[in-house]
């Protein structure tokens, strides 16, 4: 009996819950890094078919333009990509070069809308951005957002090694990837609409929303 009554009392513990996005702190993190993710796209594709069709349409260096642009988004992948994680592995607080980074896409994408001329300035009706600057501000912001961007995927997979258990970090990583696969592929079907129904100019405040949208959802992890 004394044994019986110890066995009853010692039971093991039901196991725990299994929730589809793991913990909230997953939840969270995982439905920032969507959200940019989709923004970032957007953003591209926008940027890409704005100066084709608008900002240079006509002009016999459109190709050009548009190969530059492609250019100032993929130098930084091969100049700060090799060195970010290093970096990161370096800070003590991985959550905080989320958030900054974060902040600073925002902050950049913000500026890029009247430095590249998308929206008028309050500078009077006869005033106008020139060209050169409004080609040098585009590529230059897409070159420091595209360095950015380079701080944000490696800093979120530190923090998700922090916030996810061993057991459940294949699923939290197979989940963060069928996110930023689905947009890959809803990203391009949102741009145009947005581009030539509403401007270029909501759809990279859309982009600057969705970091700072992210930057809440880490803040709050």
């Amino acid at each position: 009996r004394m044994m019986a009554s110890e066995v009853e009392t010692h039971a093991p513990d039901q196991p725990a819950e299994k929730h589809l996005l793991i913990n909230r702190n997953f939840a969270r993190l995982w439905a920032g890094q969507s959200l940019s993710a989709l923004g970032d796209v957007i953003f591209e594709i926008t940027l890409t078919v704005w100066i084709g069709s608008q900002l240079a349409e006509g002009k016999d260096w459109a190709a050009l333009a548009v190969a530059a642009l492609l250019v100032a988004s993929a130098v930084p992948i091969l100049l700060v990509g090799p060195i970010a994680g290093a970096v990161i592995d370096r800070q003590p607080d991985k959550r905080r070069v989320l958030l900054r980074a974060e902040l600073i896409s925002a902050a950049l994408i913000l500026v890029l809308i009247p430095a590249a001329g998308i929206v008028e300035l309050p500078f009077g009706p006869d005033y106008t951005i020139p060209l050169t600057f409004r080609l040098i501000a585009i590529f230059s912001i897409v070159f420091l957002a595209s360095a950015v961007s380079m701080f944000l995927r490696p800093a979120a997979s530190v923090v998700l090694r922090d916030i996810v258990p061993d057991a459940d970090r294949p699923r939290a990583a197979g989940l963060s990837q069928t996110s930023y696969n689905f947009s890959l592929l809803i990203g391009p079907t949102l741009a145009a609409p947005l581009l030539f129904s509403f401007g270029a100019g909501w759809a990279l405040l859309i982009n600057a929303a969705s970091f700072v949208v992210s930057y809440i959802f880490v803040r709050a992890i």
